[in-house]
């Protein structure tokens, strides 16, 4: 996988960069979010995040960067 610092231009968070590693690496939302013991809302906001700072318009081009 890339560095993400460099392909976003500004470095995610480490909580932004567990869920996009885990979401690239095939996980669901869901999952995501009973592994971290998150509600699914907060993972959705992570991923959100990290779709705007890699300037993606979708996440599944941003699981492509991976």
């Amino acid at each position: 996988s890339g560095d993400l610092s460099i392909l976003a231009g500004q470095a995610l968070t480490p909580c932004e960069y567990q869920v996009w590693s885990l979401l690239t690496a095939g996980w669901s939302e869901v999952q995501i979010a009973d592994l971290l013991f998150l509600n699914s809302l907060t993972v959705r906001f992570h991923l959100a995040n990290v779709v705007a700072k890699l300037g993606t318009a979708y996440r599944h081009e941003t699981a492509l960067l991976a």
